[in-house]
């Protein structure tokens, strides 16, 4: 049986882009968005017919490719290449409207919230957010450098509680192989993280969803790992 080894980062690995789990974990769906002269709430039952899925899915860097956002299914809007920093702010490098006929909610995202000077390619950055709750909702709020503010907002709950019972790993504490088990859910990648939230591990090939871990120090982790269905949070400890 073929067993997949993936690199342990060192120690003195610098982890420069800082970003919240969150943001990555959820499928954010638009709520409002609120500048000083104008607003735009969304149809809450959109035709499916006409692609106007108001949501917004942050991706988080993977094989070079840079974290960037995709907004919209059909004449959607992708913001590219973002660049974080430590007090929950990115920059937006890039923004672009993919082919396809734009919905409202990508038109009013774009010429209001995105882009000062769309001409000239000034946007509006950076970008400050934040999460707050509500019951069994997590909001979204993502302000640009002018005040104005991007509410999105998902059930944490449920989600959360689905990826508890569909992702389990073992042995935990370990010794060397760690073994993720899975049902109803596509693994996509595990990256471990220590409590001072460097990166120490990244694996995006998962083989035989098992992971030879001997190589890492003794010691309390954070273990990431990110399916189809959003990412689950795990705490693990090395023996």
């Amino acid at each position: 049986m073929k067993r997949v080894f993936c690199v342990i980062i060192f120690l003195g690995f610098k982890f420069i882009n800082a970003q919240a789990p969150e943001l990555f974990q959820y499928t954010w769906r638009l709520e409002s968005i609120t500048t000083d002269t104008d607003s735009f709430m969304p149809d809450s039952n959109p035709d499916p017919n006409t692609g106007t899925f108001n949501y917004i899915i942050f991706y988080n860097q993977n094989n070079g490719v840079p974290y960037y956002f995709q907004f919209g299914v059909y004449g959607s809007v992708l913001g590219e290449n973002l660049i974080f920093s430590n007090n929950q702010s990115f920059y937006i490098t890039n923004i672009t409207l993919l082919t396809g006929e734009s919905s409202l909610a990508s038109s009013f995202l774009i010429n209001n919230f995105l882009f000062e000077d769309q001409t000239n390619n000034i946007i509006y950055n950076p970008f400050t957010y934040s999460f707050s709750y509500n019951n069994d909702l997590i909001y979204l709020h993502i302000t640009n450098s002018e005040g104005s503010v991007a509410t999105f907002y998902d059930n944490f709950l449920s989600s959360e509680q689905f990826l508890e019972d569909n992702i389990s790993i073992y042995p935990n504490p370990l010794k060397d192989i760690l073994t993720i088990k899975s049902s109803d859910v596509i693994l996509q990648s595990i990256s471990i993280f220590n409590l001072q939230g460097k990166i120490l591990f990244n694996c995006d090939d998962l083989g035989n969803n098992q992971l030879d871990l001997s190589s890492l120090p003794q010691g309390m982790y954070i273990l990431k790992i990110k399916t189809d269905q959003g990412v689950s949070v795990k705490k693990l400890v090395k023996e």
